[in-house]
């Protein structure tokens, strides 16, 4: 998310920006309706952007060379797993999805680093109206069992989960909403209201949600953005040790932590931890980092986890085989070893660096709350490499950069 100053005759066409704004605008309110497309959503919008650049004859983009260094890196630690992937067919179909994924997703961040934006645009007010309408359809599909979206899928029976995706994209863009809101042509008090607006329905649509990882997602945004100390050098230096840190360690402490929690029944049959799911995942991190110390150097390949066999039945999660790790420094541990842990961690830091160097404190605030509420999707959820979600991050990733850089050009 790094900010990059590209001078006034590097900037695009008017009609240019206006096409990116209206794409980065609308995928994500697609997506909340449609997680899925969000595996499709950076392709589709470079597309865009690339043909309508070719009839403008202006196709001038530019992504920093460590950034192309940084995906040289993921192909490569990727694609070598596939000599000794659990499942070869499958790991070079993930393999050549990630590739593409990432690399549209870079040349999308290019644009948005680049392009020039439109300094009020009707598309911001679409967006944040959008955003508190899904809240209310949200919320009333999960307390109605599903009424609309059973009658839409023609499904009856509905599981809570159903809509566990559209809780989690909701939740990440609670904080770009929120700061999109301020940078709104408006008066102080209308913006105050529609705050007050968004927050309440958000805070119903989280209560309701049967998504933990989208309610910490939520929570660990907001807590970043409205109260992390962002001037502080070493509290920011602290949190991204930490952060690097436990990436590397995490395999080693789960073990512990479900011997913990099994020694202390009082705890462990707690009902908000039960319900937290927290014992079902302990059970299939400490299977996973079981599975890692038997290739600790170089893993087992890409998704392998869904190919393999636990050793026991695992009690609690009622399996004895799980398709990912739930987490993704487990996940990168038991397919890619110490050698993709280390290349995730240069990822990270490269990534906390960018954050750091960007100037405006608010834009920067935006950042990094955005960062450690997809670090805490990541770390709780879904698979990393699943499409939806790796172009959802890239996505965010894009909207979050070009809506930073309309609100430090307004300030100009």
């Amino acid at each position: 998310m790094a900010n990059s100053s590209i001078s006034a005759e590097a900037a695009f066409p008017t009609f240019s920006s206006k096409i990116f704004w209206a794409t980065i605008m609308v995928l994500p309110m697609l997506s909340l309706a449609l997680p899925r497309t969000m595996g499709f959503a950076p392709a589709i919008a470079t597309i865009i952007l690339v043909l309508v650049s070719v009839l403008l004859k202006d196709k001038r983009f530019y992504i920093p060379r460590l950034e192309i260094a940084l995906y040289c890196g993921l192909g490569i630690i990727v694609f070598s797993g596939l000599y000794w992937a659990e499942n070869l067919n499958f790991a070079l179909e993930r393999a050549l999805k990630i590739s593409g994924i990432t690399l549209m997703g870079l040349i999308l961040l290019s644009w948005a680093r680049g392009i020039s934006l439109p300094k009020k645009s009707f598309g911001g007010t679409l967006f944040v109206v959008v955003y508190a309408l899904f809240a209310l359809f949200l919320s009333y599909e999960q307390k109605s069992g599903f009424q609309i979206t059973s009658i839409v899928l023609d499904q009856e029976n509905l599981t809570s989960e159903k809509l566990n995706r559209s809780f989690v994209i909701f939740s990440l863009f609670f904080v770009p909403v929120l700061f999109l809101i301020k940078n709104l042509a408006y008066e102080k008090k209308y913006k105050i209201g529609l705050m007050a607006v968004v927050f309440t329905l958000s805070f119903i649509t989280f209560w309701v949600a049967s998504s933990q990882t989208a309610q910490l997602s939520l929570i660990v945004g907001a807590l970043f953005f409205f109260i992390y100390p962002i001037k502080n050098r070493i509290l920011f230096y602290f949190l991204s040790g930490s952060i690097i840190v436990g990436f590397l360690i995490f395999p080693f402490i789960v073990k512990p932590a479900q011997q913990y929690l099994e020694n202390h029944e009082a705890i462990s049959k707690n009902h908000i931890i039960w319900q937290a799911s927290i014992p079902h995942r302990l059970e299939i991190w400490s299977y996973s980092a079981d599975e890692m110390m038997k290739s600790p150097v170089y893993g087992h390949g890409l998704e392998a986890l869904r190919f393999m066999k636990a050793d026991h039945y695992m009690k609690t999660a009622r399996t004895d085989n799980v398709l990912h790790s739930h987490n993704v420094a487990l996940q990168i541990w038991v397919e890619f070893g110490m050698i993709g842990a280390l290349f995730s961690c240069l990822l990270i830091f490269y990534i906390l660096h960018s954050i750091w160097k960007t100037e405006n404190l608010e834009v920067r605030k935006l950042y990094l709350s955005v960062f450690m509420a997809c670090l805490s999707c990541s770390m709780t959820g879904y698979g990393f490499w699943q499409s939806w979600q790796l172009g959802l991050f890239l996505m965010l990733a894009t909207f979050c950069v070009t809506i930073g850089r309309q609100y430090q050009s307004n300030l100009k």
